[in-house]
């Protein structure tokens, strides 16, 4: 009886697992797994929104984290981070980023990103993808490759640098 069992799973369901599990990576977004062993290789230094995640911060402090890319906060293509609340500062990233780097979704309602008394090298946002500053306090000097949305009611405290095609949109201004 064994004998028939050990000859059933080494001659038919193993090769079906086999099959099954290639089919799986294979047909898998490969991005996705990439994505995630790009987290462990240091990026968010204490958050990292990963693909099709969202993260919401109400509130509370974010420092003294060290990364790769985004000190603090690394948001991944197609991750969403909504800063209302609280302050990120005093982060260091050692290539971009000291305290957000965003290649997703970055939307500032409230809250500080960076501090008027400590004055970072680099910048403290570094962004690739979709940013809007609606309210709140910035502090550090931003980058940007992509249009930089704004209001009238975020505070920008730091320099803005634009890469080649990027550009700014402030969309409440009503010309007062």
């Amino acid at each position: 009886m064994k004998k028939k069992i050990s000859k059933f799973v080494f001659t038919y369901l193993l090769p079906v697992v086999m099959i099954l599990t290639a089919g799986f990576f294979a047909l898998h977004n490969v991005s996705d797994i990439f994505q995630k062993a790009y987290a462990v290789s240091g990026n968010g230094g204490i958050i990292y929104v990963a693909k099709n995640s969202t993260y919401n911060m109400n509130g509370g402090s974010l420092s003294g984290a060290t990364a790769v890319n985004g000190g603090a906060v690394y948001v991944a293509y197609d991750g969403k981070f909504y800063l209302s609340g609280g302050t990120i500062s005093g982060n260091t990233a050692t290539t971009n980023g000291n305290n957000i780097y965003n290649a997703g979704y970055f939307t500032m309602y409230g809250g500080t990103v960076g501090s008027p008394d400590i004055i970072t090298d680099g910048y403290g946002i570094y962004n690739t993808s979709s940013m809007y500053l609606n309210g709140g306090a910035v502090y550090d000097d931003i980058y940007s490759s992509t249009v930089v949305y704004t209001k009238t009611s975020a505070q920008i405290k730091g320099k803005i640098c634009l890469g080649n095609s990027a550009t700014i949109k402030l969309q409440d201004y009503t010309g007062d």
